[in-house]
């Protein structure tokens, strides 16, 4: 779902692979998408971005047609 290569708002480029990997935000090195399909729900889709899996941070995101959002919590 998130494999693609994206453009921010400032002409950088970023990459996120299939196996988790991320390039191009820094100090992140890594992103795992949060998985919520039992109960409710939350009410934010949320994406983790970190250096490594004990360090994630997590961010809320959104896709409007071919452009991914990600922004922070409060």
């Amino acid at each position: 779902m998130f494999e693609s290569n994206y453009t921010n708002a400032r002409g950088n480029e970023i990459t996120l692979y299939k196996n988790g990997k991320v390039t191009g935000i820094d100090p992140f090195t890594i992103y795992e998408p949060m998985n919520d399909y039992i109960d409710a729900g939350r009410q934010i889709d949320q994406i983790g971005l970190g250096h490594t899996a004990q360090d994630i941070e997590w961010f809320g995101f959104s896709f409007k047609k071919d452009s991914l959002s990600v922004y922070k919590l409060k």
